[in-house]
């Protein structure tokens, strides 16, 4: 038979170990999950039995994770618990609202704990009072679209940064394509002005050389003249 498996999302390392070694003396398999994104991820692959919750992660909070896990439809039947140090009033209550099936308050009582865990695995259930739930669920909806505005802002703030920072990288590509451009011209004249006095000189072997090590120079000078002309259209293209 296998173990009853319990995947606990948590950012907190010391949080995971102590109440993966009070599971695990209990038979329980911990499954492990450092934020909410992983979180949803691990509990899609694994299927765990039960989930705990904490509620304040970084990326998505413990509220968020939860909403997003009772979408997915093989862990709608799945229960979540709340594992949170929030204790102020209606912490309770927003995490049941969101989804969760119970609520365990930190620090836990490693002694109490594993009744605790028991019994949800054998159906028990917290809810919020039927006279509660329409504040609750009001209330909750506000902070998800305030949390929702809140990302829109900084995601359009990200992409005005990125943006500012796409421009600056090309201003500099150009800059520097025309900084490279005016000593290439400068060699360019001067190879050319080689080809034309070597020519014109009496030692016949000697110009050869030097017409031939000038003729070097000249194509290495029109093949980084082609280089600088292209870093220039691909950041005019950019722009």
């Amino acid at each position: 038979m296998k173990p009853t498996k319990i995947l606990y999302v948590e950012d907190d390392p010391g949080s995971q170990t102590l109440v993966s070694r009070v599971l695990a003396a209990e038979g329980y398999r911990v499954v492990l999950a450092n934020n909410g994104l992983e979180g949803i991820d691990v509990a899609t692959r694994e299927q765990p039995d039960l989930i705990l919750m904490d509620i304040n992660i970084g990326d998505l909070d413990g509220y968020a994770v939860t909403t997003k896990l009772r979408s997915i439809e093989e862990l709608q039947h799945v229960p979540i618990i709340a594992l949170t140090a929030n204790v102020l009033k209606g912490d309770r209550e927003r995490a049941l609202i969101a989804g969760c099936d119970g609520y365990i308050s930190k620090p836990i009582d490693v002694d109490e704990f594993p009744r605790q865990i028991a019994a949800f695995l054998q159906g028990h259930r917290e809810t919020v009072p039927s006279d509660q739930q329409v504040d609750y669920l009001t209330r909750y909806s506000q902070q998800l679209v305030e949390h929702l505005e809140a990302k829109v802002l900084e995601l359009k703030k990200a992409n005005r940064e990125l943006q500012r920072l796409e421009k600056m990288k090309s201003d500099f590509i150009i800059l520097s394509a025309h900084e490279l451009r005016t000593p290439l011209t400068t060699a360019y004249g001067y190879a050319r002005m080689l080809l034309t006095l070597e020519a014109l000189k009496g030692d016949e072997e000697e110009g050869k050389q030097v017409q031939f090590f000038a003729q070097k120079i000249f194509n290495a000078i029109n093949r980084l003249n082609e280089v600088v002309n292209d870093i220039l259209n691909i950041a005019l293209i950019q722009s």
